[in-house]
């Protein structure tokens, strides 16, 4: 990551940095929710993202938490993108500057104490990561003589926005339906996908919306298609002179029989039984579920898992189809570095030194990067065919291509004997 865009704090708008909490818990306002997904209808979704659009935002991430519950396969790809942006360690790098580099190092090691001393820190980015789906997460910073005293993450159905006011985001609470502001330094607001302004003009949540409908439906019918065809359909044909009351014991031993598995039938020559051949097959459910689920994995992971690899696909294909695709990962990576530096650190150090201008240091990912052993396969081929054809490869090359670290030179004395380090011992 390159650190040479060394802003300072006096660069941006003012800061809001008020203490004390402004969003609390509300009975009303975050117990016992109506849920939005327990007869969903394409109008019903679709008049819940119209109401996005003008404003009313916390229906829509209501909707997006009770998809990913629901949704085994959502809730597990889900999962998967942002648990591979939080599981990475992170640490504050200070910003390059010619003329600031003792106090952009001081300013890194400042941050750095007090966002390992913060209790609510990684909570509050796993909460930020949310954003990745519905496009938006906030999280209030409560402040106390200056320095940061704890993070409070704010629930995400109770965000409102403002489409007069260029979309700015505001928190419903007890005493102001409307919502509040979310002025910088006293609120993190991530956005991740924002276009043009909208935070969620086009988010994933949105695009899997549809795909939620298709497999809702998609799942109860072949429910109902199992609960019909799965079990052979029993058959009593009795003759003209079986009573009716016998007929009618019989007809409820067959529906005994659906629970039951097996039942005590009158033998009798007037009385067949029969079995009816259920039908073959899954019907045109499974593939249906099948291309869902592989939309939503491109959608959140850039790729599909096993399901695109086919019976005969290899295990190492397997293995590289287990994580998010790199590009979007790094990503992810670059957004959340944004967020926190302009959001978080920022005001920490405007509260720091108020009147000077402070190289803002960087958060940064650790990211380790998998080895390609296909790849490291390939250099070795090639350096045995360039020898076997009598070629000549840079020495710096060949260290290059297998990877691993080139000798330091050995200092000689004088005499060209290798200078030997005396190792004095005292020996009793």
């Amino acid at each position: 990551m390159s650190k040479t865009n060394a802003l300072t704090i006096q660069q941006r708008e003012p800061l809001n940095m008020s203490g004390g909490r402004l969003v609390e818990y509300s009975q009303r306002l975050d117990g016992s929710p109506d849920y939005l997904t327990d007869a969903p209808t394409p109008d019903t979704f679709a008049r819940i993202i119209q109401s996005a659009d003008d404003g009313d935002i916390g229906d829509l991430m209501r909707l997006n938490e009770e998809m990913e519950a629901k949704d085994a396969h959502l809730q597990g790809v889900v999962e998967t993108r942002r648990g591979a942006l939080t599981a990475l360690d992170w640490s504050i790098e200070p910003a390059e500057s010619a003329k600031k580099q003792e106090l952009a190092d001081k300013a890194a090691a400042y941050v750095q104490d007090e966002l390992e001393n913060l209790h609510t820190l990684t909570g509050t980015l796993e909460h930020l990561a949310t954003a990745i789906g519905p496009g938006l997460a906030v999280t209030e910073l409560i402040w106390a003589k200056g320095r940061l005293l704890e993070t409070n993450d704010v629930p995400s159905h109770r965000l409102r926005s403002d489409p007069l006011l260029g979309n700015a985001i505001r928190i419903e609470t007890e005493d102001n339906w409307q919502g509040i502001e979310t002025p910088p330094g006293k609120f993190i607001v991530f956005a991740p996908r924002s276009r043009a302004g909208s935070p969620i003009a086009v988010t994933m949540t949105r695009a899997c919306a549809w795909l939620y409908i298709l497999k809702h439906y998609a799942r109860a019918d072949w429910s109902s298609f199992s609960e019909l065809f799965g079990m052979p359909f029993r058959v009593a044909m009795c003759g003209d002179n079986v009573p009716d009351d016998a007929q009618a014991k019989i007809g409820q031993m067959l529906r005994d029989m659906s629970a039951d598995g097996w039942a005590v039938l009158p033998h009798s020559e007037d009385v067949t039984l029969d079995w009816k051949e259920t039908a073959k097959g899954d019907g045109p459910y499974l593939p249906l579920i099948d291309w869902v689920e592989k939309k939503q994995s491109i959608l959140y992971l850039g790729q599909t898992g096993t399901t695109d690899i086919g019976d005969r696909g290899s295990f190492a294909a397997i293995k590289v189809h287990d994580n998010v695709r790199a590009d979007l990962l790094y990503s992810d990576i670059k957004k959340e570095g944004r967020m926190i530096r302009q959001s978080l650190i920022r005001p920490m150090c405007l509260l720091k030194w108020p009147r000077r201008e402070v190289p803002l240091p960087h958060f940064v990912r650790e990211v380790h990067e998998v080895k390609d052993l296909d790849a490291e396969r390939l250099s070795l081929e090639q350096l045995r065919a360039a020898k076997e054809f009598g070629l000549l490869v840079d020495e710096d090359e060949q260290y290059r291509m297998l990877n691993i670290a080139k000798p330091k030179p050995v200092e000689v004395a004088p005499d060209g004997e290798p200078l030997v380090e005396e190792i004095v011992t005292n020996e009793v």
